[in-house]
């Protein structure tokens, strides 16, 4: 599927973009496809398609300036430079302002339930509350991320605690004024009723992927991509949760929508400027 899906995308562009700009679009659509189904697949998108898409972006304005509607290699330049920079702004602003608004959620018991923290690895941990697992990779994704757990009472390593809160951060736990180093606890465990876990509102990678799309389109490209991603990817999530298909809560990878948005410009981007120009006028 996949293989059809970009050798469709490779013979549209060829039939849509002229020689040899659609050279230079195979290379962002090959980005495209592999942040979409990595995407889908594991909620990331690797800084190989991200950072590198950026760097390609970059050169290939130069080599291929027609990219840009300029004959001009600086201009190219220039413009691919304001895409990276407008597009990442705008998603970085989100990003922050999502964080500031949704931040964290909630859970509570009507009873207290046991909990047990486990170390899994050097870079993952987790917290088992009940029946519900939390993993590190999914919560932390800041310095500043924090999972406060409110523990009727808990055991760490032998020592017996009432009615603390345990604030775990990504490589230690605050307890009682103490700090404890996460790699060198052997044994939590305990009661609670009640617990905080940050979360996302968009992660960097779709701020980064959006600044690599913005390499290759320009910032006129960008502003069309993040509304048309943000409409497509809300229209998903509406009908899939209204037929069952997912949870109401459960997260969207973003940057499958972004690509879908940016191929939407690619192909189709100046007609629906001038057809939004043309409502305008009426």
């Amino acid at each position: 599927m996949i293989e059809l899906v970009t050798g469709a995308l490779f013979a549209i562009s060829a039939w849509r973009i002229p020689f040899p700009t659609t050279l230079s679009i195979w290379v962002l659509i090959s980005l495209l496809v592999v942040a979409t189904f990595v995407d889908f697949d594991f909620f990331v998108i690797p800084n190989s398609v991200t950072k590198g898409g950026i760097v390609t972006g970059l050169i290939l304005s130069v080599l291929t300036p027609e990219l840009h509607g300029t004959s001009s290699q600086l201009g190219a330049l220039a413009l691919s430079a304001i895409g990276v920079i407008v597009g990442a702004g705008i998603l970085y602003l989100v990003s922050e302002l999502g964080k500031l608004a949704f931040g964290q959620y909630k859970i509570a018991f009507e009873k207290s339930v046991s909990f047990t923290f486990e170390n899994l690895s050097p870079d993952d941990a987790r917290i088992i509350i009940g029946r519900q697992v939390f993993y590190w990779k999914e919560h932390f994704c800041r310095k500043s991320d924090k999972i406060i757990l409110r523990a009727t009472e808990t055991e760490i390593d032998g020592t017996r605690y009432q009615n603390v809160d345990l604030i775990f951060f990504y490589n230690r736990l605050v307890v009682a004024d103490q700090t404890l180093q996460l790699e060198q606890l052997h044994n939590v465990t305990g009661q609670t009723a009640y617990a905080e876990f940050p979360r996302e509102a968009m992660g960097l990678g779709d701020v980064k992927l959006i600044g690599a799309i913005g390499a290759f389109v320009g910032w006129q490209g960008v502003l069309l991509t993040i509304p048309a991603a943000a409409f497509i990817g809300a229209t998903y999530g509406l009908l899939t949760s209204l037929f069952g298909k997912r949870e109401w809560s459960a997260k969207i990878p973003f940057g499958p929508y972004l690509a879908a948005g940016s191929l939407l410009w690619l192909f189709q981007g100046h007609e629906i400027i001038a057809w939004y120009q043309r409502l305008l006028d009426r």
